[in-house]
């Protein structure tokens, strides 16, 4: 059996959950109705296709029925997937000049255009209190003092997946290439990265640290390739000097 029929074989659920484990049973995958654009588009690439009508109005609100959940409704200008399908959640890296290093070790300035992330991109959030914690000696408990907020720690996973049509159809026999490249051209840069999505919108993140990035593969799947980002918030600090003003005797 060749590797496009193998690959045609598989479902939003079992490519998700054989790469990411832990995204395996997320809410995403039991929506009724309407699915997720992100899945839907990954549904289309792996080969579960259905057709959207060539008229249907992709201005129209998109209505999530989560079953004991009160449905969401989303509407507004959403990018778009190749097939129209809305991308509910989209995530961005901002185009600008960054710095990068060139072969020599000397930085260079670097001219980015904006990047969106592909639409099978997930998103987690965690953040640390650092609190210190005094023991109360010949009592019970402790005593805590807060002392501040760590950055939050970002983890981007998607599927990297080159979009091609054929016969009306999206298909993913085409090794991607070009979308590990500009992946990992984001991970050369010596700065922070501009960010923009909904979370990050909500949470104040305007930038990032890319600290890691990992890209793997899987099993009969060749052209479907996942990747990982691990990022830290970058947020500018401001410092203020004091100075003592030194008088002369008189």
């Amino acid at each position: 059996m060749d590797d496009k029929v193998v690959i045609k074989n598989y479902t939003v659920d079992k490519v998700v959950g054989q790469v990411f484990p832990s995204l395996a049973n997320a809410v995403v995958y039991k929506i009724e109705g309407v699915r997720d654009a992100a899945a839907d588009r990954l549904d289309k690439l792996l080969g579960n296709v259905y057709e959207i009508p060539p008229n249907e109005d992709t201005r129209q609100p998109i209505v999530f029925e989560l079953g004991d959940v009160a449905p969401q409704v989303v509407s507004g200008d959403l990018p778009r997937t190749l097939y129209g399908t809305p991308i509910m959640m989209p995530v961005s890296f901002g185009g600008k000049k960054y710095n990068v290093f060139a072969p020599d070790g000397s930085l260079k300035s670097v001219d980015y255009k904006t990047y969106q992330l592909p639409a099978t991109t997930f998103c987690e959030f965690s953040r640390d209190k650092r609190i210190a914690e005094t023991p109360i000696n010949g009592g019970v408990g402790s005593i805590r003092e807060l002392y501040g907020f760590s950055d939050w720690e970002i983890t981007i996973r998607g599927l990297l997946i080159t979009e091609t049509k054929q016969s009306g159809m999206m298909a993913c026999d085409v090794f991607p290439e070009d979308e590990i490249r500009n992946l990992q051209a984001w991970e050369n840069i010596a700065a922070s990265v501009d960010v923009s999505g909904l979370m990050f919108n909500i949470l104040k993140i305007r930038s990032i640290d890319i600290k890691k990035i990992t890209i793997g593969v899987i099993e009969d799947a060749p052209n479907v390739i996942p990747f990982q980002i691990s990022a830290a918030s970058a947020q500018a600090q401001e410092l203020y000097v004091k100075t003592n003003k030194l008088f002369k005797r008189k």
